[in-house]
């Protein structure tokens, strides 16, 4: 069999829920609150940076013109998320406590975490479970999923939340009241606990109770749940269904919902319904609960809105559908099926709706209930993306969240009162303006003598805003509400659902040297249909290159600026028109060679000055920059400084002439140097330091005064040192609005006030044995330092503050391995604007790893910081995965300085961010949206021992790259490219739904199929043709229910690279496309073999009448146009089938058709199709998999299916090998390769995976007729399609071989991608067995001994268990699991000693444990 690993290279991208909360910070803090994203298991906590420089509307509640998302934190949680909600702070708890997240997975658990901003990471304050007994089968209720999630819901006012449990059968209430400072001591919270976790750090709950609310209240089938405002008590409202009904009896039973309200009482722990609804649309969904003074709630239904409350119920038509007797929206039809909606205020409630429309539902308020007439009015308001839940973070600002598109941030800003009276129907009732600060005054009252009903009006309106007798008269003179305007402000990418996947090589570009492959997904639907382009890192685009071999011993290169009169020509030009809000361009490139230095002029062309410039030439250039802005050039060689001012030698500064503090030898010389205007730091071969200081008006550096230097440490206690620029205004946290420059000094320093002689520049030191330093120039002033560098500790924070956390969460580990960590042989600190505005720490190991940090602050009273004390630098780790492991142990002859670069404005549209690591494996950290994303450079294969800047005239915003065997290429990134995860994607806007893609590699073209709605034409039926008239019937009644448009498909042709459309043919009108391939036919009559593409139909009508096929067979052609030379398809064969063709391969020259239930066999004569065998197969196959002659079919319920092709010259027939004897529900198919070893892999609507294999020897395959299951895994999210591809072949690390035999075996071994509906892209790999036996010991480790597999309290071991639907019974057991490769790689981001200590549980060794998690890296480069 095959053992395997699973891995998540790409996290899911569909917005699930999506919650505003005071999680990071508190509301006393300021700063609108976090958004809180859920896709799919991956949990993503936002704040909003808005730009006040920026601000040019003038609207302070906007925040600022100029808005984003900034990432705070995300974290992938072991669990199948059902719901999320917020627990808000108490009413009279402190207002620095900030809000906590509840978090119900579908197995009925719910875990309750909060902040931890010592570690910037989450915790769980509590852990509820509510398991039931043994269901079907002896299934645990851990591993059953029940049809519905459960649904966290909390309380407005904090005083408890709840958990609606929907499984076996029933409906369950659990209840969580909250901590309260002045609760009793009842032991689950009270008492002192109560005390301190009522005024703790973060909202929190107690022990929960649950009520049985179909035993104890007769409620069942429950739908929605939502807690009430303006009530003494908690009161949740529950939307159930009594009697349950469907389409055929909607004659007869038609409302049977049902609106209750259950007061709880938390003390006695007893519900008692309040009020009710009943006969209420059997449509009705979702719930959403309105504020005080209104109260009640908003029930959508596809037909109907209405709102409930206690004192009123008002019901508005909403399409013909609703019937007559109550109120009709006017001048709107809509169906609100799967709508979500929106609070703006007690008056207006933003609705959206499965088409992507935007709805504002306006509401007359009278009191505590609506007018008794003209209550209700909704107008459209514009439109969006198709939307999976909206939220809104402030008064006017909402995030809409979309599983099928990219996901939206939309400020709302009011309309001017003048132009809103045109848009709106003339016959609408009148309307009042919205509140948005606060409740409106009321307007003076009518002067009249007082009555008993005006004094309760006047009460009314002091507790609740406005009296009734008020409300109506502002309501008879108010003019009509304008509306909104909506603005996008910021968008998340989502691929998701993807919905086909495919392999493919995309457009070779000149100067290529591997061949550049990518993934083609089509995602979305509808409008939001799209083509997502992923590569696996960054493919520069070659513009020229000085060939290898030109400059040998090549050490490093700068590109600096000269502003002169030729550098402005150039940024005139024509060619450089698009560059002209961005840097000038560079004038000169220093190439560093092993003794000697180039100096090229880069203008229209690459020209060598080195004789015209007075830069040093005979010796190797160490460091080059400007200074004073760019009016002077910097150059440290081995024997001082150089300035000049263009071509021209203005200052030479030796090494000899640099003091000291003590005696020097007189023979130092420089080794390394960095250039950071207006500093030169010079690393002196006897480990020291001097640091140089430019004087912008002499023109010079001059050295500072030894008496600087006694602050330092001594040179043989530095390991590594770097200047960093702390001028990038930052603020203290994210979502704050002010920013200054000096965040390290700001808050490094014990009185957080910047003397007035410091400049913008700190200088960074580490020792040997792994501490950090901060010191201030120019005085040299130590300000902050930390240990723990060198070891990889998950925080540094300064005097052994952070111990506690520094390993994973066993404390002090003691050393275990005889040998400690490597040294920081390179490292620096950047800030970029607006992308990581908080520096960010790179350090590079000497055994290759590169460690990533980023500074934060901890708040007084967190983490060992005292409450009176100010907030605490400190830098947590960012994990990043290195491919292959990184480039091994680190060469100490590369030129310090050159491994580590800092690039912005690299590319189009402003460019990326970041640095870049060079080495034998390249690597881009990229920061975006203050997230670190590490990609490694493809098309590369040479070493690169340089990279630098280069923006020119014919190479605008680019780069160079140094490669080791003395080349240089000049390269772009390529364009329209979004970098938000690990694999880059650019997108392809279809407008309309894909349904299939597929690469044809004989043509080097990809396939696509679409459908988009067409309006409706009559068809001439023949009256005699039965079958067809029906299906024509269906057809039009179909088109009619949906507005007189039916879906059609088509077939595109698209070239790499640009994805153009080169041939389109549209199928008949109905006839939908269920399949295409690339296949291989046989020429029965020529024995040639012809490459085709091959298209499976379906004609559905209903089921009155039979579903039709058809196969078409297309040769794809090089043809003359009138457009000139392209593909072009040509219709060859048609072959009707009587049932639908749903899958298809090519076997042997032959064609396979899955036909309704059969599979049919065909050969190919060149003009037909001839069924030449064929087999009855169960129900619906899906899915079909061809290698060689053997063939895997998936049944929608049945399972998988194992067949074998017999082609001899004496028969043909299809042999059924074996078959999945349980049964499975399947999505997916594909065959796993691991040399001679052939095993089949499946997935199902669960999203399992698992692992058949065939083995007739083995006694319980009852002789070869079962599949046996040999590996399970739980994925988390349903798999939809998944592809092949051949593993890179494996290479020989430096000094050590590769056995012909060993090089054999892994030569044929295949991996599976595959596509998630959340979005989410993933990698099965086989292994050898000896590995997969030592990873498993690993991981069985770490799920128990690290806080990182049990994140939020949920576990990783129970999460990866294969799951089963609820009512059906559970599989038999595999004897082997699937390795998941996303707890493994916590492994690499741990503390070195922790590394160790882990290892020797698992009975390895550190490095043993490392080779094997590098090398399944390194196999697996996959483009």
């Amino acid at each position: 069999m095959s053992f395997a690993i699973h891995k998540q290279v790409h996290p899911p991208t569909g917005v699930d829920h999506a919650v505003a909360a005071y999680f990071t910070h508190p509301i006393g803090d300021g700063g609108p609150p976090n958004l809180v994203v859920m896709q799919a298991n991956h949990l993503t906590v936002f704040a909003i940076r808005r730009d006040p420089s920026a601000d040019a509307s003038g609207d302070a509640a906007l925040g600022a013109k100029a808005m984003s998302l900034e990432v705070v934190a995300e974290f992938d949680l072991n669990g199948t998320v059902g719901s999320i909600a917020v627990m808000r702070r108490r009413s009279g708890a402190p207002r620095n406590q900030r809000d906590a997240l509840l978090i119900a997975v579908r197995e009925s658990k719910l875990s309750v975490i909060e902040w931890d901003p010592s570690e910037m990471t989450v915790v769980p304050s509590s852990l509820h479970s509510w398991e039931t007994p043994v269901g079907t089968g002896g299934v645990p209720s851990a591993l059953r999923v029940a049809p519905l999630p459960p649904l966290a819901i909390a309380d407005p006012e904090g005083r408890c939340a709840a958990v609606l449990l929907r499984a076996e059968g029933r409906s369950r209430l659990a209840l969580c009241p909250a901590v309260d400072a002045d609760a009793d001591a009842d032991g689950d919270g009270g008492g002192d606990d109560g005390d301190r976790r009522g005024q703790g750090p973060a909202a929190s709950v107690r022990k929960s109770f649950v009520v049985d609310l179909t035993a104890d209240l007769a409620l069942s089938g429950v739908r929605d749940a939502a807690f009430l405002h303006g009530y003494g008590e908690p009161v949740v409202l529950i939307l159930h269904e009594r009697e349950p009904t469907w389409a055929a009896r909607m004659p007869l039973v038609n409302d049977t919902c049902v609106l209750t309200a259950v007061s709880i009482n938390l003390d006695t722990k007893r519900c008692t319904v309040i009020w009710q609804r009943e006969k209420l649309p059997c449509t009705c969904y979702r719930l959403c609960a309105m504020p005080d003074p209104l109260g009640g709630a908003i029930v959508l239904s596809n037909n109907f809105l209405l709102h409930e409350s206690q004192e009123s119920s008002k019901a508005l038509a909403l399409n013909p559908l609703a019937g007559g007797g109550t109120e009709s929206a006017l001048g709107v039809s809509v169906e609100l099926d799967s709508a979500h909606a929106a609070v703006l205020s007690e008056r207006q409630v933003l609705v959206t709706t499965k088409q992507g429309a935007l709805m504002l539902l306006s509401l007359r308020v009278e009191g505590r209930r609506l007018a008794a007439h003209g209550a209700m009015h909704l107008r459209r308001a514009g439109g969006a993306v198709l939307s999976s839940g909206m939220c809104l973070i402030t008064k006017r600002l909402l995030f809409l969240g979309s599983r099928v598109g990219d996901s939206l941030l939309v400020s709302l800003k009011k309309k001017e009162a003048a132009g809103a009276a045109q848009m709106l129907p003339a016959a609408a009732p009148k309307k009042r303006k919205a509140g948005e600060a606060e409740p409106p005054k009321p307007p003076p009252p009518p002067q009249k003598v007082g009555t008993s009903q005006d004094d309760e009006d006047e009460l009314e309106a002091m507790l609740y805003g406005e009296g009734e007798a008020a409300a109506k008269a502002a309501n008879a003179g108010r003019k009509e509400d304008p509306g909104y305007t909506f603005t996008v402000r910021d968008s998340v990418l989502g691929i998701s659902p993807i919905i086909d996947l495919t392999a493919g090589a995309s457009a070779s570009v000149q100067g290529d040297t591997e061949e550049r492959a990518e993934l083609v997904a089509a995602c979305g639907h509808g409008k939001n249909g799209a083509l997502a382009i992923l590569q696996r890192g960054i493919q520069p685009e070659l513009v020229t290159e000085v060939e290898a071999g030109t400059l040998p011993g090549l050490m490093g290169t700068w590109t600096v600026y000269h502003e002169s009169r030729d550098n402005e020509r150039l940024r005139e030009s024509g060619a450089a028109a698009a560059a002209a809000n961005v840097d000038p361009f560079h004038s000169y490139l220093v190439i560093s060679l092993e003794s000697t230095t180039m100096v090229l002029e880069t203008g229209e062309e690459l020209r060598e000055v080195s004789e015209a410039v007075e830069l040093v030439t005979d010796a190797a250039t160490l460091a080059a920059g400007n200074m004073h802005g760019r009016k002077r050039i910097a150059q440290v060689h081995k024997g001082g400084v150089r300035i000049c001012e263009g071509p021209v030698k203005i200052q030479d500064l030796s090494a000899a002439e640099m003091p000291a503090a003590g005696d020097v030898s007189p023979d130092l010389e420089i080794i390394a140097a960095q250039v950071l205007d207006p500093y030169v730091l010079c690393r002196m071969s006897d480990g020291s330091l001097r640091v140089l200081k430019g004087d912008e008006e002499k023109g010079s550096v001059e050295a500072m005064s030894p008496s600087s230097y006694a602050n330092l440490p001594t040179g043989e206690s530095i390991a590594s040192a770097a200047l960093v620029d702390d001028s990038v205004p930052a603020a203290e946290r994210p979502g704050l609005t002010t920013r200054e420059p000096g965040f390290l000094r700001r808050t490094a320093t014990s009185t957080g006030v910047l003397p007035e002689d410091e400049e913008g520049t700190v200088l960074a030191v580490t020792r040997v044995g792994g501490t950090l330093e901060l010191y201030a120039l120019p005085s040299c002033e130590r300000i902050w330092s930390a240990d723990g560098l060198s070891e990889g500790l998950n925080v540094l924070a300064p005097g052994g503050a952070g111990d506690d956390v520094n390993v994973d969460g066993d404390g002090e580990v003691e050393p275990t391995d005889d040998y400690p960590a490597p040294e920081i042989v390179e490292f620096r600190l950047d800030a970029f604007p607006r992308a990581h505005e908080r520096p960010m720490l790179t350090a590079l190991r000497g055994d290759g790893s590169v460690l990533v940090y980023r500074a934060f602050l901890c708040p007084p009273g967190a983490g060992n910081v005292g409450h009176e004390a100010k907030p605490q630098l400190r830098f947590c780790r960012v994990p990043i995965e290195l491919e292959g492991g990184g480039g091994g142990m680190v060469d100490t002859k590369a030129l310090s300085g050159s491994r580590l670069t800092r690039f912005e404005r690299v590319g189009d549209r402003g460019g990326i961010r970041g640095v870049f690591v060079s080495g034998p494996r390249p690597l881009w950290l990229l920061v975006r949206r203050s997230r670190v994303l590490a990609l490694p450079i493809r098309g590369e294969a040479q070493r690169t021992v340089s990279f630098t800047p280069f923006h020119n005239v014919n190479c605008l915003n680019g780069f160079m790259l140094g490669t080791a065997a003395g080349g240089v290429r000049i390269c772009q990134i390529p364009g329209r490219m979004h970098y938000e995860a690990a694999w880059p994607v650019r997108k392809l806007a279809l407008r309309c739904t894909p349904h299939h893609v597929q690469y044809l590699p004989d043509f080097r073209l990809y396939a696509l199929s679409t459908s988009a709605p067409v309006k409706w034409k009559d068809h001439e039926v023949n009256e005699d043709d039965i079958h067809l008239s029906t299906l024509i019937k269906v057809r039009k009644a179909n088109a009619m229910a949906k507005g007189g448009v039916e879906q059609v498909f088509s077939l595109r042709l698209l070239v790499p690279g640009t994805l153009e459309c080169a041939w389109q043919y549209t199928v008949d009108p109905g006839e939908h496309v269920q399949s295409i391939r690339n296949v291989q036919l046989r020429n029965t009559m020529t024995g040639a073999l012809q490459s085709m593409l091959v298209v499976g139909t379906a004609l559905p009508g209903g089921e009155d009448a039979p579903c039709r096929g058809r196969v078409l067979i297309f040769e794809v052609v090089w043809q003359m146009t009138d457009r000139g030379t392209k593909w072009q398809g040509q219709l060859v064969c048609v072959r009707d089938a009587k049932m639908a063709c749903t899958a298809l391969e090519g076997v042997g020259g032959h064609l396979a058709v899955a036909i309704g239930t059969k599979l049919i066999v065909h050969s190919w004569d060149g003009h037909s199709l001839m069924p030449v065998a064929f087999f009855d197969t169960p129900l619906h196959t899906v899915t079909m998999n061809v290698v060689k002659n053997f063939i895997l079919l998936g049944d929608i319920q049945k399972g998988a299916f194992f067949f074998r092709w017999k082609d001899t010259p004496d028969e043909k027939l299809l042999v059924q090998m074996a078959k999945d004897f349980e049964g499975m529900d399947i999505l997916a198919t594909e065959f796993l390769v691991d040399g001679s070893t052939l095993s089949m892999l499946t997935t199902d609507m669960t999203g399992n995976a698992f692992i058949f294999s065939y083995d007739p020897k083995s006694l319980e395959s009852w002789k070869g007729q079962k599949l046996l299951t040999k590996g399970a895994f739980h994925v988390g999210s349903p798999v939809h399609r998944m592809v092949r591809f051949r593993l890179k072949a494996p290479t020989a690390a430096p000094g050590q071989t590769i056995s012909p035999a060993e090089q054999k075996a892994q030569a044929n071994r295949h991996a599976v991608f595959f596509g998630t509906l959340d979005g989410s892209l993933g990698i099965l790999v086989p292994i050898e067995e000896a590995a997969h036996a030592s990873l498993q010991s690993l991981q069985r480790y770490l799920t128990y001994a690290t806080p990182h597999a049990a994140l939020a309290g949920l576990n990783a071991r129970t999460h990866r268990h294969p799951k089963t639907v609820e009512g059906r019974p559970m599989r038999q057991p595999a004897p082997h699991s699937l390795l998941d490769g996303g707890l493994l790689a916590v492994y690499e981001h741990m503390p070195w000693k922790a590394q160790a200590k882990a290892a020797k549980e698992a009975g390895m060794t550190r490095d043993v444990a490392l080779g094997h998690l590098h090398q399944l890296s390194a196999r697996t480069a996959f483009m």
